[in-house]
């Protein structure tokens, strides 16, 4: 059985992750963004999180995404 490691147990790295995927897509960001981000987020796993910003830190154009 898999055990995961949710975003809401892991918030230094859920800024971490979205810190730097700000910073590729030249957003600015502030608290308020980034607890948005992070309510909506904070159900799935850690990993998957950090994987999908590793993937749109890749992708042409200057947006965040939708969380």
């Amino acid at each position: 059985m898999t055990e995961w490691l949710y975003t809401e147990q892991a918030p230094e790295r859920f800024v971490r992750a979205f810190n730097t995927l700000a910073a590729t897509k030249g957003t600015p960001v502030d608290d308020v963004k980034q607890e948005a981000y992070f309510s909506v987020l904070q159900g799935l796993p850690i990993d998957a999180v950090e994987e999908a910003g590793e993937t749109l830190q890749r992708e042409p154009g200057p947006f965040l995404p939708d969380p």
